[in-house]
């Protein structure tokens, strides 16, 4: 046995030390190598930023889509609601005049009989109709044509009272219902003028139902500005009138519909 003594002793216990170590560390590399997993690339921040954008973006534009939708449905109810309510508006002015037509005749089957002739003598000629007749039993003629949608028909009808008495106390209705016809036949800008003339009688019954004819008329052109102008005068020229509250719902509604515009 070869004895090592003194400082090679020394160096020798150094040097497997060493050797020791390093082996050691050379096993740990290797073994952490082996045992770590490489990394898996994933989307970065910018990229999940914008997936989440988008989709916040197609949400957002579905339900907005979804809104429209519903806004344009409730219009249309709107619509045919306010179409439903001037067909009545319609209605009841005919059944108006209606009654004030049997009224008339009421009265007149009122008055005393003719004296009745005396035997042996000829009856004489019945009178001709008298102006006034005329034009009533004309008017009521117009008035069921107009019910019966014959429109060109009871423009006719309701002209010719005009010509023929244009002071009759019929005058004024007649000038009203051509306004009427001329709304039915969707000539609207013409129905305007026609409206319109209702205010030179100036004992006339029919001029808020003119002014709001009028405001509607606007409407349906498409003219919501004027539409508004001529509402907003119904509601201060006439505040008693039966068309009040339907003329502040449709301020409402232009008024909406205008925010709806400008956004």
């Amino acid at each position: 046995m070869i004895r090592i003594s003194g400082p090679f002793r020394v160096r020798a216990g150094v040097w497997a030390l060493a050797c020791v170590l390093s082996a050691g560390g050379c096993a740990t590399t290797r073994y952490e190598a082996e045992e770590t997993p490489p990394p898996v690339p994933g989307p970065s921040r910018s990229q999940a930023d914008t997936a989440l954008v988008d989709t916040a973006r197609t949400v957002a534009s579905a339900e907005i889509d979804s809104l429209k939708t519903l806004l344009s449905i409730q219009a249309q109810k709107l619509a045919d609601l306010e179409a439903i309510q001037t067909e009545l508006s319609g209605k009841v002015a005919l059944l108006n005049d209606r009654i004030r037509a049997l009224e008339d005749r009421l009265q007149a089957s009122l008055s005393p009989p003719p004296t009745r002739p005396t035997r042996g003598r000829s009856r004489p000629a019945p009178p001709p109709p008298s102006a006034a007749s005329r034009v009533k039993t004309l008017y009521q003629a117009a008035l069921r044509d107009f019910e019966a949608r014959r429109l060109e028909s009871a423009l006719k009808a309701f002209s010719e009272v005009l010509a023929i008495a244009p002071k009759d106390d019929l005058a004024d209705n007649a000038q009203y219902w051509i306004g009427e016809c001329y709304c039915g036949l969707g000539k609207r800008e013409q129905a305007i003028k026609e409206f319109q003339k209702v205010f030179t009688y100036s004992d006339t019954e029919k001029d808020d139902d003119a002014q709001f004819k009028i405001a509607r008329c606007y409407i349906d052109l498409g003219d919501d500005d004027k539409a508004v102008i001529e509402l907003k005068r119904l509601t201060v020229d006439y505040p008693e009138s039966e068309y009040i509250r339907r003329a502040e719902g449709l301020l409402r509604d232009l008024r909406d519909h205008k925010r709806q515009r400008t956004k």
